[in-house]
């Protein structure tokens, strides 16, 4: 039985609608944490990600990626600290190759990386009551978006104005939890407010795949095109200044019969024929019907770009 499971003792099997609660709970188990721990933790990882560690206060968060000589990217997390640790929030079936290929540039660093996947339980909160709830249960609630308040031994993350990320040890979380009077919802109800949010996620199906801002983390504020060199600059660097990327991360919504994976082919109507047109990133079908998600495809799409998944004839989507 997980920690999760310890605590609701069944996983929440509700869909989230698009007409969010005043608070909606999601236990997020499909996503988890990498700790970096160390006297020379911030030096390594400033070396290895497009985020600019020293630029980044200790109350703040920040998207960031880890990328491979050739600019494609081997993780994206959202990154902040925990005490004098370093933590990368990530889907959770990335971090088994991520971080050791990460670590194996660690050894000449004082630097420790673990999947703290099992330490600490994430909650995520969205809703109008969601700032007050957790200040009625005694946390500090961050104020801005992308602000961290530090907790004994976890954090909470704010990521916009209604949604926040509670990262606890499953004793703590238990405790919390209890105080909270919210409606519980499956764990991929985070991918659809993510989705919703236009926030990408790099799961093990896509690793190696796209360079950043292929993704779009130059327009969310993860990378530096100010900081000295990480595995990949290059690249990702000649791409921001001399252009030739031609791809970015687009929002859809429409209907299919099964909710598509990531990984997933879509093709783009061109006439009466269709041809290859993105690759699905993420996607959420929410309790109402409406199936949205989240592509990477030609950054010169057309507003009423028609597409369908492929071997799904019957699927209809559309740009948002």
């Amino acid at each position: 039985m997980s920690s999760w499971q310890s605590i609701l003792e069944t996983l929440p099997s509700q869909p989230l609608p698009l007409a969010l609660p005043p608070l909606a709970l999601v236990p997020m188990t499909q996503w988890g944490l990498v700790r970096l721990a160390g006297s020379e933790a911030e030096k390594f990882l400033q070396g290895q990600i497009t985020a600019d560690l020293k630029q980044l206060p200790k109350d703040k968060a920040t998207l960031a990626a880890q990328c491979d000589p050739k600019g494609k990217m081997l993780g994206m997390f959202t990154l902040a600290w925990q005490g004098d640790d370093l933590l990368l929030l990530q889907a959770r079936d990335a971090v088994a190759s991520q971080l050791p290929g990460m670590a194996k540039f660690a050894v000449f660093n004082k630097v420790t990386l673990t999947d703290a996947s099992d330490q600490l339980l994430l909650l995520g909160l969205a809703g109008s009551q969601a700032n007050g709830a957790l200040a009625k249960a005694g946390l500090t609630v961050p104020g801005e978006a992308g602000g961290v308040s530090q907790l004994d031994g976890g954090l909470l993350l704010r990521l916009d104005a209604q949604r926040l990320v509670l990262a606890l040890a499953p004793n703590a979380m238990a405790e919390v939890v209890a105080k909270l009077d919210g409606d519980w919802f499956e764990p991929a109800a985070w991918q659809g407010l993510d989705v919703l949010a236009g926030t990408p996620w790099l799961p093990a199906a896509l690793q190696g795949e796209y360079i950043p801002q292929q993704m779009n983390l130059d327009k969310l504020g993860g990378i530096s095109f100010e900081k000295g060199c990480y595995i990949g600059q290059e690249v990702v660097a000649r791409m921001h200044f001399r252009g030739g990327n031609k791809r970015a991360l687009w929002q859809l919504v429409g209907s299919a019969e099964a909710t598509p994976k990531a990984g997933d082919e879509l093709e783009l109507q061109l006439g009466e024929s269709f041809r290859r047109g993105g690759i699905v990133v993420s996607a959420y079908r929410f309790a109402e019907g409406e199936l949205r998600l989240l592509a990477v495809a030609a950054n010169d799409l057309e507003a009423d770009s028609r597409f369908r998944v492929k071997d799904a004839p019957d699927s209809q989507l559309q740009l948002v």
